[in-house]
């Protein structure tokens, strides 16, 4: 021992300890193959409610990354990762509506980075997460848009949080055209509606006014004053208010001399 400590061209005992353990793990395929399938069980559990021995799967790990065989586990794992995530979208997607499918993925976000946390290499980090929002956001952000959007829209004072989630959830994959264009034309199919109706010619202007601080009020609440949706919203207006021509400048000019 005293020899190989003062031996710089010779490894420690601990290190040849690991090489021919290592060693040993790669000439046993079977002994590896269990290895590795038993740690991606416990996580699959873990993922799906049960109590696992998070102690054992951290020793566990931080072996296979003293031996320099944690690579391989990564591999698995994040092949493990999308085939669960890709199955649980797409059955929460039918199962939830999206304001409890946007708490579920913030929720399985905070989770996995828990699982860093707790037991992974702090490197599988980044491709876990891109895993997960590529099978929890990017692959379904039409559906989402197209199923929810409207709705929170339509109850917008009572859905300022879950605005909120969506778009930021939705930044995350770049997806803010999707909301721009679904914003756009909610808010051009709501103001057409308001403005062809004659018969509300009478509150036109003021609920005009109330729809636009509305709309300005969730841009900063919700959407934290993105520039590109305040344009759309912008534009928007300009479109649906000269549906009838003349006439919203006739009644606002009117609501002002009553003012």
């Amino acid at each position: 021992r005293t020899y190989v400590i003062q031996s710089g061209e010779v490894v420690s005992l601990w290190e040849m300890g690991l090489i021919k353990f290592r060693r040993h793990l790669e000439e046993a395929h079977d002994v590896q193959r269990k290895t590795l399938a038993g740690l991606l069980s416990l996580i699959h559990k873990e993922r799906s409610g049960d109590m696992v021995n998070r102690s054992l799967v951290r020793n566990l790990l931080r072996m296979l990354s003293s031996l320099g065989l944690y690579s391989q586990f990564e591999v698995k794992f994040l092949e493990a990762s999308e085939d669960f995530y890709r199955e649980e979208a797409q059955h929460k997607l039918q199962e939830l509506d999206v304001p409890h499918y946007m708490l579920y993925v913030e929720r399985r976000l905070e989770e996995e980075g828990d699982r860093v946390a707790q037991y992974l290499d702090p490197q599988t980090r980044k491709p876990l997460v891109a895993k997960l929002d590529h099978q929890l956001l990017e692959a379904h952000v039409a559906a989402i848009v197209e199923k929810g959007f409207e709705g929170l829209m339509a109850d917008a004072e009572n859905r300022v949080e879950d605005l909120k989630r969506m778009y930021v959830l939705l930044s995350r994959v770049n997806a803010l055209a999707t909301i721009k264009a679904a914003l756009s034309g909610y808010v051009r199919k709501t103001g057409v509606e308001m403005v062809a109706n004659e018969e509300r010619d009478k509150d036109l202007v003021s609920d005009l006014l109330a729809f636009k601080e509305l709309l300005d009020s969730l841009l900063e609440r919700a959407f934290f004053g993105n520039e590109d949706l305040s344009h759309a919203l912008k534009d928007s207006f300009e479109v649906f208010i000269n549906v009838r021509q003349n006439k919203p400048a006739e009644l606002i000019a009117k609501f002002v001399d009553l003012q």
